[in-house]
């Protein structure tokens, strides 16, 4: 017994962990750290580059980035990042690699957020097979979860009878609101982008198709739809499209719920 205890002090003064070191990756944005997070658990670090909050078309790489890639080597990424085919000369670490997780659809679908899942699976899998039974465990839950989630948010809506609805939306929501059976009758891009004849445009769609909701971006501008919207009087709805702005968990599943209680919230009845 008492050698044992020698043992462990060993390991502890020289910093060793007794039962291994988690493995690092790095994330370009929130939507990827998030699903990393639900397949790797407690046995993958991930570092995110793009805060929440922030458009990832407006975000600059620094010196730190490129520090944290010299000893975290494994970058994923969506394939839009401006800056990601940069790093491959600049990052001097030979195990250096970059994973595309393509998809154009909104990731906060509960059928892209399988899809995805299912994607990152197969790639950590391969970086850390030694996790796989793990990981391909991990996966299970999410799609269950995942799943359950979708049914409860459709319920949800099937209650308020809010199928059908008439919206316009940031451009970046249109396929998440559709998806959920709202029809989508207008979209537009970010704050800046609006001209005057887009918004005449936008009201007279809002007065002509009797919209129910005007739904924003958070991350490409929170009251957008307010330049246009305030002169019709639609329900204004805020939506974030990455995880972490309403809750300090990143996760997909809590990031679609809480947008759609802003749906309920507005409407009058928030429900369960």
């Amino acid at each position: 017994m008492r050698k044992s205890k020698y043992i462990i002090l060993f390991f502890v003064l020289c910093g060793v962990s007794l039962f291994g070191e988690n493995e690092r990756v790095v994330a370009t944005t929130t939507l990827i750290s998030g699903v990393l997070k639900e397949i790797g658990r407690e046995r993958i670090e991930v570092i995110t580059f793009v805060p929440p909050g922030m458009c990832p078309g407006h975000f600059d790489l620094k010196v730190k980035h490129l520090k944290i890639l010299e000893s975290s080597p494994y970058l994923f990424a969506h394939g839009y990042e401006k800056y990601v085919e940069k790093l491959r000369n600049s990052v001097k670490n030979p195990s250096f690699r970059i994973f595309y997780v393509r998809e154009e659809k909104n990731w906060l679908r509960p059928d892209i957020h399988i899809k995805v899942a299912e994607k990152i699976e197969k790639i950590i899998s391969s970086l850390f097979p030694e996790n796989r039974g793990y990981y391909q465990s991990n996966l299970k839950k999410v799609i269950n979860e995942t799943k359950k989630i979708e049914k409860r948010i459709r319920r949800m809506l099937k209650e308020r009878r809010l199928e059908g609805k008439k919206v316009i939306c940031n451009e970046y929501l249109e396929d998440l609101l559709e998806y959920f059976g709202f029809v989508v009758v207008g979209t537009y891009g970010r704050k800046e982008e609006l001209t005057s004849r887009k918004i005449v445009s936008l009201i007279e769609v809002c007065r002509k198709e009797k919209v129910f909701f005007v739904v924003d971006n958070l991350q490409a501008g929170p009251d957008a739809g307010k330049v246009f919207s305030g002169n019709v009087y639609p329900l204004h709805i805020v939506f974030s499209n990455f995880p972490g702005v309403f809750e300090r968990e990143i996760n997909l599943n809590k990031t679609l719920i809480e947008n759609f209680k802003r749906i309920f919230i507005s409407y009058g009845n928030p429900g369960n």
